[in-house]
């Protein structure tokens, strides 16, 4: 159940989803969140720990995936969300941003060869379509909008 306070409902959230989707994707989705709560100050100014968390978020999946920006992976919508949150005045704005950017980040990977995990063993069969947790992150952020 949900505390209300962000740091422990950003934990509870990676600790189920490591629970409950004990696959690759699960576990780098629970990565995101437990080191997204690490980085959490509770009552810091809501968008400016929101953009800390985020890049904890990434630089956990990165490390723990041993991936990169480019490579066909949830990080190719994460990173791109992160910027424009950063370049946004206010945290709604930023938000809507955000989802914006994450989707067409996504988007972006159907064009990307494929490096780590299912698309990477499928090879060229995955081609032209969208990496399936760059579409997670994108809608993600959709729905908090």
């Amino acid at each position: 159940t949900a505390s209300g306070d962000p740091k422990s409902d950003l934990m509870l959230i990676g600790r189920e989803i490591s629970k409950s989707a004990p696959s690759t994707f699960g576990t780098l989705f629970a990565t995101g969140f437990v080191r997204a709560a690490s980085a959490v100050i509770n009552n810091d100014d809501p968008k400016v720990n929101l953009e800390r968390a985020l890049t904890a978020a990434y630089e956990g999946i990165a490390a723990r995936g041993k991936a990169q920006l480019g490579e066909r992976t949830l990080l190719d919508a994460l990173a791109p969300a992160i910027e424009a949150l950063k370049n946004s005045t206010d945290l709604k704005s930023g938000l809507k941003n955000a989802a914006i950017a994450a989707r067409r980040g996504a988007t972006e990977t159907a064009n990307m060869a494929p490096k780590h995990g299912r698309a990477g063993w499928i090879g060229d069969r995955a081609k032209g379509l969208e990496d399936a947790g760059a579409n997670v992150v994108a809608a993600s952020f959709e729905a908090i909008c």
